[in-house]
């Protein structure tokens, strides 16, 4: 949770791996990612900070000098967002991943316009192809004008899964009841047994004013 002291534990735990003489770490070789660039900067400005406060606090010659090594190294730790991390190692081993080294983090807009145009190409060749029983999808999501309901729903399910630790655990687990569905008695599913609620709701409504109707005539 946020001030909760994360970023303090953090940068201690790593001032003390860089004051190890015996197992020597260097700051080059920690990769400390965040999720926004405010942070990345935080934490780097941190660190350094407390680099400066330990070479004051120390008489060791050997551990100041590397203590102020490790300082002039700082800039170019690894201390970013995955995002930016990421595209440091393509730009250094494009070479070997086979991906252009001028390739750049999308924004949010075009990353929307991606995600349209692949989902626009699965539901046409869907179409053409008849799979994942999209008519009877597209018939119970939306309307005849257009298939938008189903567009919407796809990318609502899309990005709440991806917003999760792991989306394609998620994804199998929501299906497990649907599967369950088409092997069990339908009143013994969790769908059979919310409809069978909702219509003794129903009935218990229509018999307390059948009742009520019955009292007045009477």
């Amino acid at each position: 949770a946020a001030g909760s002291g994360k970023t303090a534990v953090l940068v201690e735990r790593i001032i003390t791996r860089l004051k190890d003489m015996d197992n020597p770490l260097s700051v080059q070789e920690l990769m400390v990612v965040t999720f926004t660039k405010a942070a990345a900067q935080e934490m780097s400005a941190r660190i350094g900070l407390a680099l400066a406060k330990a070479m004051e606090s120390t008489d060791d010659a050997a551990m100041q000098e590397r203590l102020e090594r490790q300082l002039n190294l700082l800039p170019s730790a690894h201390i970013s967002t995955l995002h930016s991390f990421c595209q440091w190692v393509i730009r250094s081993y494009f070479y070997k991943l086979d991906i252009n080294p001028t390739a750049r983090i999308g924004n949010e807009a075009e990353m929307a316009l991606l995600q349209q145009e692949v989902l626009a190409d699965l539901l046409t060749k869907s179409y053409e192809e008849g799979l994942y029983n999209i008519y009877e999808l597209a018939d119970f999501f939306s309307d005849d004008k257009s298939d938008a309901g189903l567009t919407a729903k796809i990318m609502s399910l899309y990005n709440y899964a991806m917003s999760l630790a792991n989306p394609d655990g998620w994804l199998r687990k929501a299906l497990e009841p649907y599967k369950e569905a088409m092997t069990v008695n339908p009143s013994d599913t969790l769908w059979g047994q919310y409809m069978w609620d909702q219509h003794v709701a129903v009935i218990d409504r229509i018999r307390e004013r059948l009742e009520r109707m019955e009292q007045i005539l009477l």
